[in-house]
């Protein structure tokens, strides 16, 4: 009698209770869509999005990872699909477990999102398949000053993979971070204009401007011709704003 109560029977309850089902609750398929991550970038990055963290993922050489996710089909019932759309508001502060304070953020903490959507919406789809997820890895600097993104934003960006290609996609796009920093490289403004996307870095040799489109650069614009171009873009598209 006394086996029925162990804490490995309460955790094999408490997980068919949340994931039994091919459809997850939006409030507990974070922690899901973060598994699927897992599997794909451990051991090179750790999984430490648990205790009001602020971030999802971190690397030993301190690079930080947020993952974010959406799907078509809700648990509750609904005539048609949702519109994917993904949280990217600053938060304030977030919690030092070590040190049990709040500490206060002036800027995104993670150098890199990974954007999870789940486009399936009849009734054989399963959530929990991480084969049926597209994941879009995309640099912090490249988004947009606002709260939330939609996928049409994302994919502005970059192109999507699927889970087993996802820890390659995640180290290109780390690389460039790694880069950047590597230069001396700060980014100060970002925007999207027609699909494209523009970046305005500032480093040893001055104002560059990268044009960029599903994640490869198309044109790179140097000196005078940078602000030009960003005054351009300005004017042309409320997505382009000072950050």
């Amino acid at each position: 009698m006394g086996l029925r109560f162990t804490a490995a029977a309460a955790v094999d309850k408490a997980m068919q209770g949340l994931f039994g089902t091919r459809i997850i609750n939006n409030v507990h398929r974070g922690l899901l869509v973060e598994a699927m991550v897992a599997l794909a970038l451990e051991p090179e990055w750790r999984w430490c999005s648990g205790g009001y963290n602020g971030w999802d993922f971190d690397r030993a050489d301190g690079l930080k990872l947020e993952v974010k996710h959406s799907a078509a089909r809700q648990f509750w019932p609904r005539a048609e699909p949702s519109k994917p759309v993904f949280r990217i508001a600053q938060n304030k502060t977030y919690w030092d477990s070590e040190r049990s304070v709040d500490i206060a953020l002036t800027e995104r903490p993670a150098a890199l999102y990974v954007f999870a959507y789940h486009a399936g919406f009849d009734d054989q789809i399963d959530q929990r398949d991480p084969q049926q997820w597209q994941f879009y890895v995309v640099l912090t600097c490249a988004l947009p000053p606002a709260k939330t993104a939609s996928l049409q934003a994302v994919e502005a960006i970059t192109a999507p993979v699927h889970i087993p290609a996802l820890a390659d996609e995640v180290c290109r796009v780390a690389s460039q971070v790694c880069r950047d920093k590597s230069a001396g490289v700060t980014t100060e403004k970002v925007g999207t204009h027609r699909g494209n996307h523009l970046r305005i870095t500032q480093g040893p040799d001055g104002l560059i401007g990268l044009v960029i489109s599903k994640g490869r650069e198309l044109r790179r614009i140097q000196g005078d011709d940078v602000p030009r171009l960003w005054r351009k873009l300005l004017a042309a598209s409320h997505q382009c704003a000072d950050i």
